[in-house]
């Protein structure tokens, strides 16, 4: 067979399918590479962002002060710190018009001059110092290198307010980002940095309250302005519909908002670590502290840095700030005169609130002080006897009678009352006992017929009757088929008639009726 060599028209047709290729790889490989630089320069700044939002997270600061360590208030909320520590910003709601008062603003622009406010006094390296040698260090003495000639950097830092005085609790932190473009074309290129941002906010366990799109004018930090479109502002969730209307001829940027009370994720493989938790919501300051027991599986409520003398407590506010209650811990004395301590509940003004539960009392029986027994609180009611008429209340045959304690006229009739579930795999009974509240010892009158009447407390002493001599009553008590059964036979003479009776549950007697439940049974 006849070989033969390529033709100079396929030697070119291949040629130019190589580089086709090769041109494909290329740019794979510079959007690869253009990625990877927007991520490193990403980390660098989430990594002073994280930094920043430490610091002003710190309620008490670290100092080393005479070769010794020591803990101030945090300059950021010390009034006499001056600026910039204690500037702030007052725009709390995310759509307000940013602050153009340069004497609000934290300028990040000015590099070292500004940098040198949080970071140790003694950073050589930035020919100048701060005021405070702190014990660790919140950001870098210089500004990554990386950052220095990167088309995305921080601006400018608004320390939002949670009120006008001065020094207050922050709120919320905005960094604002500038976005440094080559030309107009290049305008809106900040966008791809979102996705990387968040990759490395996410390295450093923050979370952005919102990312808001904002444009600088000419007059310098205090020139930046949310952007707006149709005069609703510009957000990253909304940017893709809007991203048409915005004008590339302006320098754009990215407002970055962090709440540095919310704290950092508590991650389960421990690579976020707190020995305990403390918050308060009003001053965004450290208030009470949860946390571990030394022993045990227990959580301690304890005091905060800022707390005053008051002991914590958990407080809940169903109609804000119109009706609060708080459990709290009361110092006391025990049997033995040691300190010891109680719970209380107190209403919003500082008295005993009431608790709806069931509950349980602990305490030694009184027959075997070895025991311990478990009691509901008593529960106590009143009430009268039926019998009215002579037929009813007289046993004419005492000694032979024999009455049903169910279905005796003039009984006290209740249902037994549920009782709670008991610890330690031990059962509450329901326990009953009745005692006498009132008693006369009535006889007929002239018409036969008996006047006295206990069944309502507030007649009882004009209830009237003609009056004998009363020799004793005896009351019982009988449970059966999920009802209390109380029934009382009372003994009178009649000196006018010189007559001995033996009463069936006279409506001229009433008892006080006591119930609860105890792991003791009724005998």
């Amino acid at each position: 067979m006849k070989m033969r060599g390529f033709t100079l028209l396929e030697m070119i047709i291949t040629l130019a399918i190589m580089g086709v290729g090769m041109i494909s790889v290329i740019k794979y490989k510079e959007k690869e590479a253009d990625e990877a630089r927007r991520q490193i320069i990403s980390d660098a700044l989430i990594s002073e962002v994280a930094g920043i939002v430490d610091f002003v997270a710190e309620e008490q600061i670290s100092v080393v002060e005479n070769n010794k360590e020591k803990e101030i208030t945090n300059p950021l909320y010390d009034q006499t710190a001056g600026a910039p520590y204690i500037n702030r910003t007052n725009n709390k709601d995310l759509n307000a018009a940013m602050s153009a008062n340069v004497t609000e603003l934290i300028d990040w622009s000015a590099g070292n001059n500004t940098r040198i406010h949080f970071t140790r006094k003694y950073c050589i390296s930035t020919g100048t110092q701060g005021k405070y040698e702190f014990s660790k260090d919140y950001i870098p003495c210089n500004e990554p290198a990386v950052l220095a000639n990167s088309d995305l950097k921080i601006e400018r830092i608004d320390f939002v307010g949670t009120d006008a005085t001065v020094a207050s609790a922050i709120e919320r932190v905005d960094f604002i980002v500038g976005f440094d473009k080559l030309s107009s074309e290049d305008a809106l290129h900040f966008v791809k940095y979102v996705s990387a941002l968040e990759k490395a906010a996410d390295k450093h366990s923050i979370s952005f309250k919102d990312i808001y799109v904002v444009e600088k004018g000419q007059s310098g930090i205090s020139s930046w302005a949310l952007t707006k479109v149709s005069g609703n502002p510009v957000t990253i969730s909304n940017l893709s519909k809007n991203i048409g209307s915005l004008n590339k001829n302006k320098n754009y940027g990215l407002r970055i908002s962090i709440d540095p009370n919310t704290g950092k994720y508590l991650r389960a493989d421990g690579r976020v670590g707190a020995d305990k938790l403390c918050w308060n919501i009003d001053s965004k300051m450290s208030g009470p502290c949860l946390t571990a027991a030394n022993g045990g599986n227990n959580l301690v409520l304890t005091k905060g840095k800022a707390a005053s003398n008051n002991g914590p407590g958990l407080c809940w506010d169903l109609n804000t700030g119109t009706s609060k209650l708080c459990l709290t811990q009361v110092e006391g004395k025990d049997e033995n005169d040691n300190d010891a301590s109680l719970i209380q509940l107190k209403d919003d003004n500082g008295n005993p609130a009431t608790m709806l539960a069931n509950v349980l009392v602990e305490e030694k029986s009184i027959t075997d002080p070895t025991k311990k027994v478990y009691r509901t609180i008593p529960n106590t009611t009143y009430a009268s006897f039926g019998n009215s008429t002579d037929s009813d209340i007289v046993i004419n045959s005492p000694d032979s009678y024999k009455g049903n304690v169910t279905t005796e006229k003039g009984r006290i009739e209740l249902n037994v009352q549920e009782c709670p579930v008991s610890p330690n795999g031990q059962k509450l009974y329901p326990r009953l006992s009745a005692s006498i509240a009132s008693v006369v010892a009535d006889t007929k009158d002239d018409t036969g017929n008996y006047q006295a009447d206990f069944s309502h407390l507030s007649t009882n002493r004009n209830s009237g009757g003609q009056l004998g001599y009363w020799s004793g009553s005896a009351i019982q008590v009988n449970q059966s088929g999920g009802k209390w059964y109380i029934t009382a036979t009372m003994g009178v003479f009649d000196p006018v008639n010189n007559t001995t009776s033996v009463y069936l549950n006279p409506k001229f007697l009433s008892v006080n009726i006591t119930t609860w439940c105890s792991t003791e049974p009724q005998t």
